[in-house]
């Protein structure tokens, strides 16, 4: 099997300072499961109440293993009372995998179309892939979405130098989107290096 990114959107109650006691032992965790890859995660530019995370696994199954774990549980309960809702997640197979030169950006795109067929998502990827061209952008990733929560949902993720770039590009790959909006993977957060 292939790897597979997992894609957690998160509204949260209060601050991403406050979030970070219970989400630091939940990444702690992680990194010790069998399968896990690697962990990129954010506040949305556009509402800090928004928190995104995106968990490389070797398989769902990998991923599945750990959230039947009583380590999974014991996090969630922690982590629930800042959490204002239900969070959305789903998987995404990116094509390329999710590259380092897009997560690891100053500025991630997060674009969202739904009611995709795999044909569809073709074609978007078509579209989308013209973004690479622009100034500014570092690179793209994009795939179809599997999940409850996602089925036809097609992702783009495109890494820009910085949200002034991201602003000023032609946003003619971006039509038809769902929801578009800019996420800061590499937020710094004190005592979270190598999570």
């Amino acid at each position: 099997m292939s790897a597979i990114t997992e894609r957690i959107s998160i509204s949260i109650q209060g601050t991403v300072e406050e979030l970070k006691i219970p989400l630091k032992p939940f990444l702690q965790v992680l990194k010790e499961q069998p399968g896990y890859i690697r962990t990129r995660w954010g506040p949305q530019f556009e509402d800090m109440q928004k928190l995104e995370l995106l968990l490389d696994w070797e398989s769902i199954e990998a991923c599945e293993t750990f959230k039947s774990s009583p380590q999974f549980a014991e996090r969630m309960v922690e982590m629930k009372p800042l959490l204002a809702g239900v969070p959305t997640i789903y998987y995404i197979s990116f094509v390329p995998y999710a590259l380092d030169d897009v997560i690891d950006s100053v500025v991630v795109e997060a674009i969202t179309f739904t009611d995709c067929s795999a044909a569809t998502g073709d074609t978007i990827r078509v579209k989308v892939e013209k973004a690479r061209g622009l100034s500014g952008c570092t690179d793209l990733v994009s795939g179809l979405a599997q999940g409850d929560n996602a089925a036809g949902n097609f992702v783009a993720m495109v890494g820009w130098e910085s949200l002034e770039k991201s602003k000023e590009a032609d946003k003619g790959y971006t039509e038809g989107a769902a929801d578009v909006h800019h996420v800061n993977y590499n937020f710094p957060v004190e005592g979270f290096r190598g999570l």
